[in-house]
């Protein structure tokens, strides 16, 4: 299970921990088993990431690389249990001769006095619960559409070499956030803890009568005791699938009774009546993976995720999912509401899908230049939570004063009156130091979403260092990143966050760049408005560029073919410029190009875009009417 490092990040995790017992960051009245300066099996500890009744988990170095990992320590408790013990040394067996980018690696595993351990990939990123519960009415089909497939990849590799995961679900889905939000760096599954070896009789490592995997996404073989095969990681995919894009499991109850009597006979729900955005064609494909009867699921977690993107996205544009589950060489398309793709921006061709699953024991077996709105945090593939980043604090320094703290569409800003003899000013979100700074200003333009609290600290290189200050709640919400300046240009046209739909009529936006064109590189601001049948209506974009010579000239690289010119035109604003207004590439769309002492919006340019040809009058009304 997933643990957040401790140099930026949440407070804590709330993955399911009844298995390491749940992790907090001072490990209750427990006695750390080793120290931050500590040397395990060759390994130095540099931070505790997380500490629990059943064991530890660490950052540590490489003792001969230039790297930090994961170490995962069983407690020496625990050693006798062969059941745990058992578990805790095949989840290294298993996971460690599988290579593959959607999985997290299992470097080495050892004894040192009478502790187990495990050295693991440290990834960057979060897991899907968190995400999930950031967005209750379920997360940006996009979003989901590219996790899927990086977890579907992941799984088939491991079917593969005949090892099934048995507790796929949101809290073992690893994301690492690209600059776009749409668009993650990488997606990883981690936590194989009871992950079973095809048609090994001897690798069911629990209690008599209990049921491995959580009991929400888990597929009715497991929970009646029948041979399992691949098509149960399947089952638990579809269901993790389901609750990404609506904000609920399929089935829910208070009791494991009722959860289990659901698995069993209960039909599959809509997805499309819990989001109202879903179309039928994704309530068939959950139909199919979460079938009781295994034979009659798709054959493969790819053909799985691919059938959903295509559901998800048909008559929208390319359905390719993205190059963290492609191999080297694959095109990289990025999906966006109507029909509005980036070229493409590798040559290759995509993986073909698995082989169906057997139900005999089968034989051994991004990215486009990315978006700009961003999300970060730093997460090691391991088990548990918490841990701590410790500054000495005293009363050398006045804790800084008159602190404000703001979530604007640039990201959490904040600011405080200047410490006499400050040297920096330490920032800390919830209890993780993420910046040092010498001003009395900072922005933090990757924020994860969700509920922060965010103090600041003076260090001196002479005096003891101040308190933290204390601070309020604030509300964070994904950002526009590095081009929250451009957002800040358009209040009214735009969202306050690239994949909310507060902008004007609804669009829903996404960011590129840098973007090159025939002329100037820059970025690119998209958005779409689509009407209930998931169709684009017309699109709004934006191009960024470094100054006003530029954005002409790339606006007039898209001006569309037998233009109409207008000159000297305001919009409703009043914002000065001209207007052309065509056919290009089969949309109708009409061009704003502002005039060059409109500072600091002459460095972009606005465009209106719908769909097919002989728009253009609609395109310009619209253009007409947009708030800018």
């Amino acid at each position: 299970m997933p643990v957040a490092d401790m140099l930026i990040g949440p407070q804590g995790h709330s993955s399911d921990l009844r298995r390491f017992g749940e992790l907090t960051t001072t490990a209750g009245n427990m006695r750390r088993m080793f120290e931050v300066g500590d040397e395990v099996a060759g390994y130095r500890v540099e931070a505790v990431l997380g500490a629990g009744g059943m064991g530890e988990v660490y950052r540590v170095r490489h003792p001969r690389l230039p790297r930090s990992d994961a170490l995962k320590v069983l407690r020496s408790a625990h050693t006798g249990d062969p059941v745990v013990r058992a578990r805790f040394e095949r989840e290294a067996d298993l996971v460690a001769p599988l290579v593959h980018p959607n999985l997290v690696r299992v470097y080495d595993r050892g004894v040192l006095n009478d502790v187990l351990w495990i050295a693991m990939e440290l990834v960057p990123g979060t897991d899907a619960s968190k995400i999930v519960k950031q967005s209750p009415g379920g997360l940006d089909a996009r979003l989901v559409a590219n996790i899927v497939d990086g977890v579907a990849a992941a799984l088939d590799v491991a079917h593969r070499h005949g090892i099934l995961h048995r507790d796929v679900k949101p809290a073992n889905i690893l994301i690492t956030p690209g600059q776009d939000p749409i668009l993650p760096d990488a997606v990883k599954v981690t936590d194989f803890g009871i992950a079973q070896a095809l048609g090994d009789a001897g690798a069911e490592l629990t209690s008599t009568g209990t049921t491995v995997g959580t009991m929400r996404y888990c597929s009715p073989e497991q929970i009646d005791g029948r041979g399992v095969d691949g098509r149960a990681d399947l089952y638990s995919l579809a269901a993790t699938a389901f609750e990404l894009l609506t904000g609920s499991s399929p089935y829910d109850s208070t009791s494991i009774h009722g959860l289990m009597t659901a698995h069993m006979f209960a039909e599959p729900p809509r997805a499309s009546e819990r989001n109202r955005s879903l179309s039928p064609a994704v309530d068939a494909v959950f139909a199919v993976g979460l079938a009781k009867d295994p034979a009659q699921r798709q054959p493969s977690c790819l053909v799985f995720a691919q059938a959903l993107r295509v559901a998800l996205f048909e008559g929208r544009g390319p359905v390719v999912p993205p190059s963290f589950v492609n191999t080297p060489g694959a095109p990289v398309r990025n999906i966006v509401p109507g029909g509005y793709a980036p070229e493409v921006t590798h040559a290759g061709t995509v993986p073909t899908p698995n082989a169906p699953f057997q139900t005999a024991t089968p034989p051994p077996w991004y990215r486009r230049t990315p978006v700009v709105a961003s999300v970060v945090i730093a997460v090691a593939a391991a088990v548990g939570i918490g841990g701590g980043f410790a500054w000495a604090s005293g009363s050398g320094l006045p804790t800084p004063s008159g602190v404000e703290v703001k979530a604007t569409p640039k990201g959490v800003e904040m600011s405080w009156d200047d410490v006499a003899g400050a040297s920096e000013y330490l920032i800390k979100e919830d209890d993780k130091v993420i910046r040092a700074v010498s001003d009395t200003s900072f922005t933090y333009t990757s924020p994860f979403p969700g509920e922060h609290t965010y103090s600041v600290a003076a260090r001196s290189t002479t005096k003891q260092g101040s308190d933290f200050s204390s601070s309020d709640p604030v509300e964070v919400y994904l950002t526009w990143g590095v081009l929250g300046d451009v957002a800040a240009m358009y209040p009214d046209l735009l969202p306050a966050t690239p994949v909310s739909t507060g902008g004007f009529d609804g669009m829903k936006c996404r960011a590129e760049g840098p973007k090159t064109s025939d002329y100037k590189p820059g970025s690119l601001i998209t958005c779409a408005k689509t009407d209930d049948a998931e169709q684009t209506e017309f699109v709004v974009r934006i191009g960024v560029y470094a100054d006003a010579d530029m954005a002409s000239s790339a606006a007039y690289s898209e001006t569309p073919i037998d233009n109409e010119d207008e000159y000297n035109v305001k919009s409703p604003q009043n914002a000065k410029g001209s207007i052309q207004t065509g056919e290009k590439n089969g949309e109708s769309r009409s061009v704003f190009i502002f005039s060059g002492d409109d500072e600091p919006r002459s460095r972009t340019f606005l465009e209106v875009a719908y769909p097919g040809p002989k728009k253009i009058k609609q395109a310009r009304e619209l253009l007409g009417r947009l708030p800018f």
